[in-house]
């Protein structure tokens, strides 16, 4: 985390905007500081944040799934019930990974059966009816995770049952609330195929479309710029990439790589998407060697939605990650966890 912040700090020296730089580093500090933080010697904080990450999504959950079923009574209006309207001042995308790690965690923290049920469903549902396609890509092996751990066994016909049931809990309420925006992924993809991934700037209209059309500009940047075009000329350069080719829907909305990958390859070309890459397998690896579930599983969920998004490009992005990855590393599992 620290090398990738230093990679924040050295690709100014190549950047022309200087302002944009600067506030690249506010929002990644936690990458420097965090890491700092949790080295100090001390009381293990590993409980309290894993404690912390699943109450306070499954509290802000019960709260927005309260409000939408008022505004639903009373103005009979489901949009309060799915995507941005059940999110509500969180992104979708983000909020549905923190319930995806509040998931795989839940064995650990709640040991009552019946109410870590509960609990499991309210949270699958809460990643189904957010209607994000990351968060339903990571939610199908947070199912499978949680069953597995809840069960603890190597048995994992044992762990069949309850993962078909969740999976469809899972399945169902997000084609039930957003089943328009998975028709629109596949039919996007399809498109994509039939033209060998060409794509003009009128077919983008849509967020998968759009995604597409920044992964081409993202990669044609890094083939050009294999160190970057520097922390703070990110999005000036893909907006010059989306006037050029008529992305429209892009441009509009500025929209970034939307994935850490490209992000990382983008700003600080090959390095930036080693160091990324080595952070994640570094967490894997440790995981493996303490036989830690918890943290293999919040490093998978991680790298799946980095595969959807910059998540390191928001605050409510880096400081989850950098939080999580650091605590957990730092602290041991409070009972023996398997990782095959």
């Amino acid at each position: 985390m620290i090398s990738y912040f230093t990679l924040q700090l050295l690709g100014v020296l190549w950047s022309d905007n200087i302002e944009s730089a600067k506030f690249a580093w506010e929002v990644k500090a936690s990458l420097l500081f965090v890491p700092l933080i949790a080295a100090i010697p001390g009381s293990n904080v590993r409980q309290t944040w894993l404690w912390s990450a699943l109450w306070s999504v499954v509290l802000y959950l019960i709260w927005r799934f309260g409000s939408g079923l008022w505004v639903y009574a009373f103005q009979n209006d489901l949009h309060a019930l799915h995507y941005a309207g059940l999110a509500g001042d969180v992104h979708p995308t983000y909020l549905a990974m923190y319930a995806a790690v509040a998931l795989v965690v839940l064995p650990e923290v709640l040991d009552r059966k019946w109410w870590r049920t509960f609990v499991a469903g309210l949270l699958v549902l809460g990643i189904g009816f957010l209607g994000s396609k990351a968060g339903v890509v990571a939610g199908l092996p947070a199912v499978l995770i949680y069953a597995y751990r809840t069960h603890r066994s190597k048995d994992v016909r044992q762990a069949a049952p309850q993962v078909v049931l969740l999976a469809a809990l899972l399945v169902g309420s997000a084609a039930l609330s957003s089943g328009n925006r998975f028709v629109e992924l596949a039919t996007t993809l399809e498109t994509t195929f039939e033209t060998n991934g060409a794509g003009g700037g009128e077919a983008v209209k849509s967020s998968s479309s759009g995604r597409l059309a920044v992964w081409r500009s993202s990669l044609e940047l890094i083939a050009v710029h294999p160190m970057g075009v520097g922390t703070g000329d990110v999005e000036q350069e893909l907006n010059a990439l989306y006037r050029r080719d008529g992305v429209d829907y892009a441009l509009d909305r500025r929209l970034n790589p939307h994935n850490q990958w490209l992000q990382a390859g983008v700003a600080f070309g090959w390095p930036g998407i080693m160091v990324w890459s080595a952070l994640l397998f570094a967490g894997f690896m440790l995981a493996r060697r303490r036989r830690d579930a918890t943290l293999a599983a919040f490093v998978l969920i991680v790298a799946l939605h980095a595969c959807f998004e910059s998540i390191l490009e928001a605050q409510r992005g880096v400081v989850f990650v950098s939080m999580g990855l650091a605590l957990l590393a730092n602290g041991l599992p409070s009972r023996p966890n398997h990782v095959h």
